[in-house]
C-alpha cells in the first residue's frame, strides 16, 4: 500500500508540469502581442536606389561636345502605397489578438487560483483524517493494553489478545497510509504554488470550510457570462477571426510603387539634368490572396 501511494506521488508531481511555468508562459503572450501591435503599426520602407555610369567608348572623329553617351548618374527613391487600408486591418487584427492573449492569461489565473483552493482543501481532508487514523490507533492501542491485564488475570483468551494486537497493526498501516497521503497532498499544493516540492516542515492550518451560500443558478449563469474570462477569449477570438477576414481581403488589393528619379550626366557640358517619375502595380492574375481568404473564413 505504501509503495502505491509512493508512486501516486511521483506520477502526480510529473504530471503537474508545474503550472507557475504555464502561467509565466500565458503573461508572454500578452508581451509578444504588444510586439505584434508595434509591427502591424510599421509601414514600408522606402528604397533607394543610385546607379552611375562610366564614360562609353568614343568614336573616332568625334569631338566630347558630339557625343552623348558621356558619365551618368542616377538616384531614385520609391514608396510604397499601401490601398485597402492594410496598415489599420493589421492593427485591428494585432489588437484583437492582444484582447485574446489577456483573457487567456486572466483564465490560467483563475484556474490556478481555483486549483491551489481545491489542492488546500485536500490537503486539510488528508491532515483531517490522519489526525482521525491517529485517535482511532491510539483507542485500539488503549483496548489492547487493557486486554492485556484481562489476560494476565485470567479474565481474557490470550487469542482475542492477539486478535487486538493484529487490529492495531492494521490501524498502524493505516496511520501511515494517511501520512503518505497528506505529504503527496502537500507536495501537490506546494508546486501548483511554484514552491519547492519538500513537504517537511509544512502543515495545512484552519478547518475546512462549511458555509452554504444561497445559490440562484440564473445568477451565476449571468454572472460567469459577463466575467469568466475563458467566455470572455472565445468572443474575443471570434472578433479576431473576423478582422483576420478584413485583413486578407484588404491584402488582395494592389499596392502601387511611386517613384522619383534624378538624372545627371556630368563631365561635359551642354546636357541639362533631367527628373523622372514612375508608378508601378502588379497585375492580379493569379494571385489574388484567395488562399488566405479562404482559410480566414
Amino acid at each position: 500500500a505504501e509503495d502505491g501511494i509512493r508512486d501516486k506521488l511521483v506520477t502526480g508531481v510529473q504530471t503537474c508540469a508545474l503550472p507557475i511555468f504555464n502561467l509565466l508562459a500565458e503573461k508572454f503572450n500578452v508581451s509578444i502581442a504588444d510586439a505584434h501591435i508595434l509591427q502591424a503599426g510599421l509601414r514600408p520602407n522606402p528604397v533607394f536606389t543610385y546607379g552611375q555610369d562610366s564614360q562609353y567608348i568614343f568614336n573616332r572623329g568625334l569631338t566630347r561636345d558630339q557625343l552623348s553617351n558621356g558619365p551618368e548618374a542616377n538616384a531614385r527613391v520609391d514608396f510604397t502605397i499601401e490601398r485597402g487600408s492594410k496598415r489599420e486591418r493589421r492593427l485591428d487584427l494585432a489588437k484583437a489578438e492582444k484582447s485574446v492573449a489577456e483573457y487567456q492569461f486572466l483564465n490560467s489565473v483563475r484556474q490556478l487560483t481555483l486549483d491551489v483552493q481545491t489542492a488546500y482543501v485536500e490537503a486539510q481532508g488528508a491532515a483531517d483524517s490522519l489526525q482521525i487514523a491517529k485517535d482511532n490507533l491510539q483507542k485500539m492501542r488503549d483496548v489492547v493494553t487493557v486486554n492485556e491485564a484481562r489476560v494476565k488475570s485470567g479474565d481474557l483468551a490470550e487469542v482475542e489478545l492477539m486478535r487486538t494486537r493484529l487490529a492495531a497493526e492494521q490501524f498502524e498501516n493505516a496511520v501511515k497510509q494517511a501520512d503518505l497521503r497528506v505529504r503527496a497532498a502537500i507536495v501537490h499544493l506546494l508546486l501548483l504554488m511554484g514552491r519547492p516540492a519538500v513537504p517537511d516542515g509544512i502543515e495545512v492550518a484552519g478547518a475546512i470550510r462549511n458555509d452554504k451560500p444561497m445559490l440562484v443558478l440564473n445568477e451565476i449563469r449571468n454572472v460567469a457570462y459577463e466575467h469568466r474570462p475563458d467566455l470572455l477569449a472565445l468572443t474575443k477570438d471570434q472578433a479576431r477571426s473576423q478582422a483576420d477576414i478584413r485583413l486578407q481581403l484588404a491584402q488582395a488589393k494592389v499596392d502601387l510603387d511611386l517613384g522619383v528619379m534624378y538624372h545627371s550626366p556630368y563631365g561635359y557640358g551642354g546636357y541639362p539634368n533631367a527628373m523622372g517619375f514612375f508608378v508601378s502595380a502588379p497585375i492580379p492574375v493569379w494571385n489574388r490572396n484567395q488562399g488566405e481568404i479562404a482559410r480566414a473564413k
